[in-house]
């Protein structure tokens, strides 16, 4: 009953008297406030609800109070098959919609959630920044038209994607190649050239495009990723995918990139990609 009171502005406690709400004048809006829901859903596979752990929920909203959520779980919590895919709620406040906006999408952004599980967070943050939402031009059917034309949540370039799996996959196969070394000079053998501790052949498939990579080893910490060739534009269900061969064709004439990796001591990977101009191939 407070907050009805103090939207009308009218008496509390003993001084308390009914309110005339046929004759009374409501205050007007101190700002704008929107909300989006925070679920465990796949934006890139039909919203897909997705089940699992969920090792790390963190949520610091702003010292200003211009953002601030709500949630069902925490760290090391589990959204079940039987649940609701929806764990969260959170807020964003400004003078105005814009101002709203932006600080809905400061609240998503700093939301943290690592797991077994999937989440809009990323696809809400891009899609209330999108023109239209922006200019509250969107209707009830906006968001199903976005679906349908299955507008992906943002992603890394496609070089970053390609380079940084490579180099994934280059990691594990030395860990590997180190040991087959070891056995080969253990039996007084020398190891074949095809068992190189540098370099590295894989055939990766990166949204839906095939890609030869060559990947070597130049440093202690040094990578050159190499695409040698990007496969048809065409996924397997023969749906073109024209803004994805885009990508793979500007990949394509980039053609090779160097990377510095560095092992965390978390066990992650903390990756630095450097672009190389074609006067530098090797």
């Amino acid at each position: 009953m407070s907050d009805v009171a103090a939207c009308y502005d009218a008496a509390e406690g003993a001084e308390a008297s009914p309110i005339d709400f046929d004759a009374a004048e409501c205050q007007p809006p101190r700002g704008h406030v929107i909300a989006a829901r925070v679920t465990s859903e796949d934006p890139n596979d039909g919203f897909k609800p997705t089940t699992g752990a969920v090792s790390e929920l963190l949520f610091r909203g702003t010292p200003s109070g211009s953002a601030w959520g709500y949630f069902s779980i925490k760290s090391s919590g589990h959204i079940h098959e039987f649940s609701d895919s929806q764990f969260g709620h959170v807020f964003g406040f400004g003078a105005d919609r814009a101002g709203a906006i932006s600080a809905l999408v400061m609240a998503l952004q700093s939301l943290v959630v690592r797991g077994e599980i999937h989440t809009i967070t990323s696809y809400v943050s891009e899609l209330v920044q999108t023109p239209e939402f922006r200019a509250n031009t969107i209707h009830t059917g906006w968001l199903d038209d976005r679906i349908a034309r299955r507008i992906p949540e943002g992603q890394p370039p496609y070089d970053l994607a390609v380079a940084c799996g490579a180099l994934y996959r280059s990691l594990i196969d030395a860990s590997a190649r180190r040991a087959e070394w070891c056995t080969f000079l253990e039996r007084g053998q020398m190891p074949p050239e095809s068992v190189s501790l540098t370099t590295f052949n894989h055939e990766l498939v990166i949204r839906g495009f095939r890609v030869d990579v060559l990947v070597k080893q130049v440093g202690p910490e040094r990578w050159t990723v190499r695409i040698l060739d990007v496969g048809d534009d065409k996924q397997d269900d023969g749906v073109s995918q024209p803004k994805l061969a885009a990508a793979s064709r500007a990949s394509h004439e980039r053609a090779e990139v160097q990377l510095d990796a560095h092992h965390l001591r978390d066990g992650g990977l903390l990756v630095r990609l450097d672009e190389v101009g074609p006067e530098r191939w090797t």
